[in-house]
């Protein structure tokens, strides 16, 4: 499914029904209900750019379409 995976030492904290935000640019998870926020390794640009596109497929279709226009 193109999922990105983080860890997050912490996760054990976040329980079930917590309402969290997750920020992949900023390496961050926001427990909203608990008021925590969470840091971890952010993904590298290049992979945000696959998620931001849609998955390795959108992409690809973008870059094709940027070289030809």
């Amino acid at each position: 499914m193109g999922l990105p995976i983080f860890e997050l030492k912490e996760s054990a904290e976040i329980l079930e029904g917590d309402t969290v935000k997750v920020d992949m640019e900023k390496g961050e998870v926001i427990n909203i209900t608990q008021s925590k926020k969470y840091k971890f390794s952010p993904i590298p640009e290049f992979m945000q750019e696959l998620v931001d596109a849609g998955g390795l497929i959108e992409f690809a279709k973008k870059e094709i379409a940027e070289k030809k226009g």
